[in-house]
């Protein structure tokens, strides 16, 4: 007697769309809402599941994951108490803009049309696309396993562009496992246009600030969590080190650049150095790269912020430079890669006053020196450790 050949299903499609985005590990708490999803994933065995010990700890493995790599992080989990106990996790994810994709199960999908109103969805499903629409980027359901590969694109699309951060997919259990015909890939695209008007923009700004720059006595760059695409961390250190112009690093960025590169001047803010708070206010151009600039960075009086300097926010987020609106400051919504290739391109080795960066870099070693670190710390305790 020979063995039916298994029918190809959405479980499968969802496999298959992981591989081509090159997504290689998975953080995962298995349930019966997902089990045709861990199925299809080890009858596959290209992708490494890593069993976590709880559904928020996954997410955020997902979020460790995504730092170090720069790749998109993948936490899968079950309906019920497994989607809701991503709660956490999604949400440091969607503050920290960081890219990950999380995939729940939940009960079939003809228990989540609940035209009802229960309150349940089946045994313990609930709408948990509603639930995480405020904390993520995009929070879809798959509603046929034909939509499996769009909503899949879609999402991704959206975690990986533009500001980054998380995006839920809701999978039904019935729909991961019914038979799926091979799909046609949608490819999203971007709107025809745009590129040019963007490029524009950018133009415009870079052209104004490289005047400034010229005229900039104290330049400082302040980078944060934006930046931390690898290709765009890599152009980005490159104009430092050949420009010479020192940064300060936001919280969620301290890990970018090393602490001790001679360039780097400290923390920002709340929880930052005495003696970078005492360079923010003596620089004369403030040029922020990639960072929300929230309140414990800025405090809250946002005049007061790099008081003496002409401020520059590059930001590829509207509505966080809305918040700059009425202030007298220089705003660039775009992204920072494009952003930085442009200042690249414009900006002439003759363009700054190389004497007056060298004595900007001077005094600034001179600050750190009379306002080290470990003094802020207090006296050592016996044992050595703090």
């Amino acid at each position: 007697m020979t063995t039916p050949e298994r029918a190809f299903n959405g479980a499968d499609v969802l496999i298959r769309e992981l591989i081509n985005a090159g997504v290689d590990t998975i953080f995962c708490i298995t349930g019966a809402g997902n089990l045709a999803i861990v199925d299809a994933l080890f009858r596959d065995g290209s992708i490494k599941i890593i069993y976590s010990h709880h559904e928020q700890a996954a997410v955020m493995e997902a979020q460790g994951y995504s730092r170090v790599s720069g790749k998109l992080g993948v936490a899968l989990v079950t309906t019920g108490g497994g989607t809701s106990n991503i709660v956490t996790g999604v949400l440091s994810a969607h503050l920290d803009s960081i890219p990950v994709l999380v995939i729940s199960g939940n009960e079939s999908s003809f228990h989540c049309s609940n035209p009802s109103g229960l309150r349940a969805y089946g045994v313990q499903g609930f709408d948990s696309v509603a639930v995480m629409h405020p904390i993520t980027k995009v929070s879809m359901r798959v509603k046929s396993v034909e939509e499996v590969a769009s909503t899949f694109q879609a999402l991704i699309t959206s975690a990986m562009e533009d500001r980054k951060g998380c995006v839920l997919m809701d999978f039904p259990m019935d729909l991961q496992r019914s038979p799926a015909r091979e799909a046609v890939r949608i490819l999203q695209s971007a709107a025809l246009g745009a590129g040019k008007e963007v490029e524009k923009l950018i133009a415009t700004g870079v052209t104004e600030l490289v005047k400034q720059l010229s005229l900039a006595h104290q330049p400082l760059l302040y980078i944060g969590n934006g930046c931390r695409d690898s290709k765009t961390s890599k152009k980005l250190l490159e104009f430092i080190e050949k420009n010479r112009i020192p940064y300060a690093l936001s919280w969620s960025a301290l890990d970018l650049f090393p602490t001790g590169h001679e360039l780097n001047v400290g923390r920002i803010g709340i929880y930052g150095d005495r003696s970078t708070n005492i360079l923010l206010q003596k620089t004369d151009l403030l040029i922020c790269i990639g960072t929300r600039l929230a309140i414990p960075q800025v405090g809250y009086d946002k005049s007061d912020f790099g008081r003496n300097a002409i401020k520059w926010v590059v930001d590829i987020d509207p509505t966080e430079c809305s918040k700059f609106d009425g202030l007298g400051w220089n705003i660039l919504p775009v992204a920072a890669e494009d952003f930085i290739d442009s200042l690249t391109e414009f900006i002439d080795p003759n363009t700054l006053n190389a004497d007056s960066i060298d004595s900007w870099n001077s005094s600034i070693q001179e600050i750190k020196s009379a306002l080290p670190r470990i003094a802020q710390v207090g006296p050592m305790p016996k044992d050595g450790f703090i």
